[in-house]
């Protein structure tokens, strides 16, 4: 591509003034990193031409949801040939269901994900009932393992994922090592499957087949609709909807981090209820962080962080009768706001493991006890 052309996209953004949905034409300069906007509808230009940090080339394609001056955009499309014909392979889109039985180990299968150069483009937490489980293996109905495998998967909880990259649906399927465990352990010992399987059924986690498949699949979980998202065939975010858990949420400067991170928080023995990744906008950032403001001096740049990109916002519990009060003890286990002064006073804390600053720090979580229930309720209710 040369330095004067451009990618160019269809976007669109929810207005709440209007209460309606605005259509726009998103171009995007990869030689200086600047984007300009043209509304549709009204036939003009919406942003003129402006040099932008807050999104990359990497984030520009079709399903993605986007943060563009506190506007969340969901782009739809590509906005003409030359662009679909620069982007539609650098930008496959595989779906990947990390199944029940290796669960604990999701923080070490996100973190292979990001090193292996996938985007996580979007993922939730959900449990499966056997009517979704068959629904979801339809393709497989009359094979001899078909009821085993609608059993183990409704079984418990599953991370769904679309992951983006390159040859992503070949990619995906390479990691994850040949179907059977015990096979995979004798010709691909490194794959996932190799070191953490355990026979052909409980096999880590599922891959799609082809391309065609992964869309299927991709909109059974994330479905474009609101209808669709209402049907009983869709499985939705799962969530304790007890009283004695926390609120997490991954920064979105710190989301790449996402599997060293839950997998710390499982090492310091807390337990992930619930899991999904948000696009908030700046009026939801604000409505969330809403209690804090006064209390933090920095409340702005918290807002303006949050708002920012995608963020993972999970459910955190602890599987111990002698720790009533977990959100002051998940508090201390993320450490002091700033994290330049956690990784003098407390360097083990997640703060200061995985934060840069007072406006990087990585995680937000709950201060007082009695929001717990309530910052998870906004996420896991209040947005869904």
């Amino acid at each position: 591509m040369s330095s004067q052309e451009k990618l160019c996209f269809l976007v669109c953004w929810k207005d709440k003034v209007s209460d309606s949905v605005r259509n726009f034409q998103l171009n995007f300069y990869p030689s200086d990193n600047s984007v300009d906007m043209y509304d549709m509808r009204m036939k003009k230009m919406f942003l003129k031409k402006t040099t932008t940090d807050q999104i990359s080339q990497a984030d520009l394609y079709i399903g993605n949801t986007i943060t563009l001056y506190s506007r969340v955009l969901n782009i739809l499309d590509f906005g003409d040939e030359v662009t679909r014909n620069n982007c539609a392979q650098e930008h496959e889109s595989t779906f990947a269901l990390i199944k029940p039985g290796s669960m604990d180990q999701m923080g070490t299968i996100l973190t292979d994900i990001h090193q292996a150069g996938f985007t996580l483009a979007r993922t939730k937490m959900v449990h499966l009932n056997e009517l979704q489980a068959g629904q979801f293996y339809t393709k497989l109905r009359g094979e001899p393992f078909y009821p085993d495998l609608v059993h183990y998967l409704s079984s418990g909880c599953s991370l769904a994922m679309e992951l983006v990259r390159k040859n992503a649906v070949q990619t995906w399927r390479e990691i994850l090592g040949p179907m059977d465990s015990e096979a995979a352990r004798e010709t691909n010992p490194a794959s996932l499957r190799g070191r953490l399987g355990q026979d052909d059924i409980n096999n880590v986690a599922h891959g799609s087949a082809n391309v065609e498949d992964a869309s299927t699949e991709v909109n059974f979980f994330f479905p474009k609709s609101r209808m669709s998202s209402n049907s009983v065939y869709t499985p939705a975010t799962h969530f304790s909807k007890t009283k004695s858990t926390t609120c997490c949420v991954i920064k979105p400067h710190a989301v790449h981090l996402a599997g060293e991170i839950i997998q710390a928080i499982k090492e310091g023995g807390f337990q992930i209820f619930a899991l999904e990744t948000f696009h908030l906008d700046f009026g939801k950032a604000e409505e969330f962080l809403e209690v804090y403001k006064g209390v933090l001096e920095n409340y702005g740049d918290v807002v303006k962080q949050l708002s920012s990109g995608m963020c993972m916002a999970m459910e955190i519990g602890i599987d111990n009768e002698n720790v009533p009060d977990v959100v002051t003890k998940f508090r201390e286990f993320c450490g002091p706001q700033d994290s330049e002064i956690a990784k003098l006073l407390r360097p083990l804390t997640l703060r200061a493991r995985f934060g840069e600053n007072l406006a990087h720090n990585a995680i937000h979580c709950t201060d007082l006890p009695e929001d717990g229930p309530l910052e998870v309720e906004y996420f896991f209710k209040v947005l869904q």
